[in-house]
């Protein structure tokens, strides 16, 4: 392998960001920085992921943004249940499928030309 990708595996870059970090212990290491958004990421919860059916004839008006059958709503919820009764409030019900980070695949999106809008109050 090259030598940024040798000293990443000994643990002298952060495997994350590449921060320079020192003499290597011998395994990749994550840096404070690093480690500390990812403990921020974690506390914020899960994104679920809310589509409409391109079937779906509604239009929802929500914080200023509309949500339509060429977007994906997503929704930040500390669970995938919690992240589901917001989506029921928000919408009134009038949805086709929610997901989760594991089970949306980014490739749908191609089929969604107005993209991802946040939905979260």
């Amino acid at each position: 392998m090259g030598d940024i990708v040798d000293a990443i595996l000994e643990g002298v870059f952060c495997q994350n960001c590449g921060e320079y970090l020192g003499e290597g212990d011998g395994f990749p290491v994550t840096c404070p920085k690093c480690l500390r958004e990812e403990r921020e990421e974690e506390e914020k919860g899960m994104k679920i992921y809310v589509t409409f059916g391109q079937t779906h004839t509604h239009t929802h008006r929500v914080n200023g943004k509309i949500f339509d059958c060429d977007c994906v709503a997503i929704i930040k919820a500390p669970t995938a249940e919690e992240g589901r009764a917001i989506a029921m409030e928000l919408f009134a019900g009038k949805f086709a499928t929610i997901y989760t980070e594991e089970t949306w695949n980014s490739a749908s999106i191609q089929y969604y030309p107005r993209g991802y809008l946040e939905a979260n109050p």
